[in-house]
C-alpha cells in the first residue's frame, strides 16, 4: 500500500489533471445532472442544508447551489489544491461554503446537520469505506439523503492497465487509489449496511466517454494520470507513452480531431438514513 495520503494523490499536476477530467462529468449522460435531479427530489421545496463530499474543484456543489439558491451548500474535499480551486469556481453563489475536510473524519460538523449529501466518484478512495459512509450517516438527519456514484467499468482503467504492463513486464495490481473498487456487484449495497443506512438503495446505472481531446500530451498525462507517481519511480514514461498511443485505438474513436475513450459505466445510488 501506498504510504501517500489520498489529499496528496490529488495535489499538485494531478490536481490539474483532475480538475480537467472533471469537467468531463457534465457530460448530459454524466453524473452532476443525475445527482442535481436526485437533489431537487430530496429537496422538494427547494430548500434545505446539502454537504458534499470530495467536492474536487467544486461539483456537484455549485451547481446545486446554483439551481437551488433557497439551499445551503458546504462543499468539502480532503485536498487543499481542490479546496482552493472549489473556492475560485463559486465566488459568486452566496450560499455555498467550501471546508476542508476528510470524509472518514467529519469532526467539524455536529450529528443530523445536512439534509442531503452528495459524493460524486468519492468513496472507492477512503481507506475505510465504511467509516467514510458512517460519518456520512451521522451528520445527516434521521431520513436523509445520501447521493452517491462510484465506477463500474471504465475504460480509461483497461487502457492504463494495458501500459503498466507494458512498462512493468507483468500485470499490474490495482492503483492504490483505485477507481474500481466499488466495482464488484452489492459490494456498496453491503457496505451501505453496515454503516446503517436503510437498504437496498436505489440504484441506476448510464455511461458516458472522456473526451482526451487532440494534444498527444494531454492524452498521455489524462491516461496516465493514476499511475504518475509509479511512472516517476520507475522512470517509466517514455515506454508508458509508447504503450498508451499503441493501445489507444482499441479503446477510443475520433470526432470532429478529437478523441474519446469510452463509454465508463457508472452507478448512481440513492440511499436512506433511517428515521429514529
Amino acid at each position: 500500500m501506498s504510504s501517500t495520503p489520498v489529499g496528496a494523490k490529488f495535489d499538485g499536476e494531478v490536481s490539474a489533471l483532475y480538475a480537467r477530467m472533471f469537467e468531463q462529468h457534465m457530460h448530459p449522460n454524466g453524473p452532476w445532472n443525475k445527482m442535481l435531479a436526485a437533489t431537487k427530489s430530496a429537496l422538494p421545496d427547494g430548500k434545505g442544508k446539502v454537504i458534499d463530499l470530495a467536492t474536487g474543484p467544486g461539483e456537484p456543489a455549485g451547481m446545486i447551489a446554483r439551481a437551488l439558491p433557497h439551499a445551503s451548500v458546504v462543499a468539502t474535499d480532503i485536498s487543499e489544491d481542490m479546496v482552493a480551486k472549489a473556492r475560485a469556481r463559486m465566488t459568486d453563489l452566496p450560499n455555498v461554503e467550501v471546508v476542508a475536510a476528510d470524509m472518514q473524519s467529519l469532526r467539524q460538523f455536529e450529528a443530523g446537520s445536512f439534509d442531503v449529501a452528495t459524493a460524486c466518484y468519492a468513496y472507492m478512495f477512503p481507506e475505510d469505506k465504511v467509516l467514510a459512509l458512517r460519518e456520512t450517516l451521522r451528520v445527516l438527519r434521521p431520513g436523509g439523503t445520501l447521493i452517491a456514484t462510484y465506477w463500474t467499468d471504465m475504460k480509461l482503467l483497461h487502457l492504463l492497465g494495458d501500459v503498466m504492463e507494458a512498462v512493468l513486464g507483468t500485470k499490474p495490481p490495482p492503483p492504490p487509489a483505485n477507481p474500481m473498487s466499488l466495482a464488484r456487484p452489492g459490494l456498496f449495497e453491503e457496505l451501505l449496511a453496515e454503516a446503517g443506512f436503510v437498504v437496498p438503495p436505489s440504484i441506476t446505472q448510464d455511461a458516458y466517454p472522456f473526451n482526451l481531446g487532440s494534444d498527444p500530451d494531454f492524452q498521455y498525462k489524462l491516461s496516465t494520470m493514476l499511475a504518475k507517481e509509479k511512472l516517476d519511480q520507475l522512470d517509466g514514461h517514455a515506454a508508458a507513452r509508447e504503450a498508451v498511443f499503441r493501445r489507444l485505438p482499441e479503446y477510443s474513436y475520433t470526432e470532429d480531431g478529437d478523441t474519446f475513450i469510452g463509454p465508463n459505466t457508472f452507478a448512481l445510488v440513492v440511499a436512506t438514513a433511517p428515521v429514529k
